[in-house]
C-alpha cells in the first residue's frame, strides 16, 4: 500500500477513481479533518516533506506525530529529541528505580520467570544499561540471552563486542539487530559525515568541540549534524560518539 493510500485510510478518505493525482485529492478532501496521524520511521519518507506541509496547510486541525532518526526539515516541524532510558546512578546503591534496569528485568523474566532481583542481578542489569547507553532495543536484545547465558556472561560479552545485540526471532527486520538500526541511520548521511564520525571514534574518553575541530578537522556544522541524529552525545561538558557506534 502506498503512503498516500495509507494516509487516506487513516483519515477515513476514500480514494477510488481519483484520477492521476492522488496527493492532490487527499489534500483537497482533508480540509475539515480534526485528528492526529502517527507515522513511524519517517526518515525513510523525507522526500515527502513538501507533501506533508501541503496536507497540514489544507487541514489546520490535523496534526502529524512522527518518529524519525533525523529531522525532516519542513517549516512547521517541531523537534522533540528523545534520549535513551534513564541510566542508574552509580552512587545511589542498587538501581531499583531506574527505568532502564526495570526493562532489563522485565525482558529477562520473559526468558527466566524465576530470575530474582538480587543486588548482584541489579548491579549486572545496571552494567548492561550503561554498556548500551540506555537504548531500549539494545536492552531488549541483550536481556533476551539470559535463557542461555548468565547475566554476568551477557555483560562480559557486551564489553568486548555487540554480537549479542541481535535476535533470530520474528521481530521486524529493522528490529532484529542494533547494527541494522545504526546502519539505517548512517545510510542517511553524506560521505563527509561518515568520515567525520570515523575520525571522532579515536577519542576513547570523549572530546570537546574544540578538539573535534582542531584535531579531527570537523566543522561546527558537521559536529552539529552528528549531534542532531544522536550519534554524538553531548552532556554539556564533553562529547562522545555513541557507545554502540564507536
Amino acid at each position: 500500500m502506498t503512503l498516500v493510500a495509507r494516509l487516506a485510510n487513516a483519515l477515513g478518505i476514500g480514494l477510488r477513481d481519483i484520477g492521476r493525482d492522488p496527493w492532490a485529492t487527499l489534500v483537497q478532501m482533508s480540509g475539515p479533518i480534526d485528528g492526529v496521524v502517527l507515522l513511524d520511521n519517517v526518515e525513510q519518507l523525507r522526500q515527502f516533506g513538501t507533501r506533508f506541509e501541503q496536507l497540514l496547510a489544507a487541514a489546520p486541525a490535523l496534526r502529524i506525530v512522527a518518529t524519525s532518526r533525523v529531522p525532516i526539515g519542513v517549516i512547521s516541524e517541531v523537534v522533540m529529541p528523545l534520549a535513551g532510558l534513564n541510566l542508574p546512578d552509580a552512587d545511589a546503591g542498587p538501581p531499583v528505580d531506574s527505568d532502564s534496569v526495570a526493562l532489563v528485568l522485565a525482558e529477562a523474566r520473559r526468558r527466566r520467570p524465576d530470575l530474582e532481583a538480587t543486588d548482584e542481578v541489579l548491579e549486572v542489569a545496571a552494567e548492561i544499561c550503561v554498556l548500551v547507553g540506555g537504548m531500549p532495543l539494545a536492552i531488549v536484545l541483550a536481556a533476551s540471552w539470559v535463557d542461555t547465558l548468565s547475566p554476568r556472561e551477557v555483560v562480559e560479552s557486551l564489553r568486548s563486542s555487540t554480537d549479542l545485540l541481535t535476535t533470530s526471532g520474528l521481530a521486524p527486520s529493522r528490529h532484529r539487530s542494533v547494527a541494522s538500526v545504526i546502519d539505517a541511520s548512517i545510510a542517511q548521511f553524506p560521505p563527509e559525515h561518515l568520515t567525520a564520525l570515523a575520525r571522532l571514534s579515536v577519542f576513547a574518553g570523549g572530546f570537546t568541540a574544540d578538539a573535534a575541530r582542531e584535531v579531527a578537522g570537523l566543522t561546527t556544522t558537521t559536529l552539529a549534524a552528528l549531534k542532531r541524529v544522536s550519534l554524538i552525545q553531548d552532556d554539556g561538558h564533553r562529547c562522545r560518539v555513541h557507545r554502540l557506534v564507536a
